[in-house]
């Protein structure tokens, strides 16, 4: 599946993908999702990226861009399943949005919670 991420997006993404919890082999996948969606430092440059002391970044919004990605099947799958876990905790907040974008990217059913009532 080929989708595009900007930089919200990503970095949403990599800390949903930094909460994985399982197997070796797991971990070995989230690192393979990582690489691709990963910012180089010509990239950050690029940006304006700043990460301040209190943990939240900033970037230039004009210099924002899409990156395309190329995700397996099984990547995808392991993200749908890192959402359904947070989904299932009822962890979404407003300031979620990058992160719903990508669920809306990746086809995520958003009717799962109605049918598990």
């Amino acid at each position: 599946m080929l989708i595009k991420l900007g930089v919200g997006e990503r970095i949403s993404l990599n800390g949903l993908l930094n909460t994985y919890r399982g197997e070796l082999g797991g971990v070995h996948k989230i690192f393979k999702i990582l690489d691709k969606t990963s910012f180089s430092a010509k990239e950050l440059k690029e940006i304006n990226f700043k990460q301040q002391s209190n943990q939240s970044v900033s970037w230039d919004i004009k210099k924002d861009h899409l990156k395309k990605i190329e995700l397996e099947e099984n990547e995808v799958a392991i993200i749908n399943g890192l959402l359904l876990d947070k989904n299932g905790k009822k962890e979404f907040t407003p300031s979620d949005r990058f992160l719903i974008s990508v669920a809306e990217k990746i086809g995520f059913d958003f009717g799962l919670e109605e049918k598990a009532k």
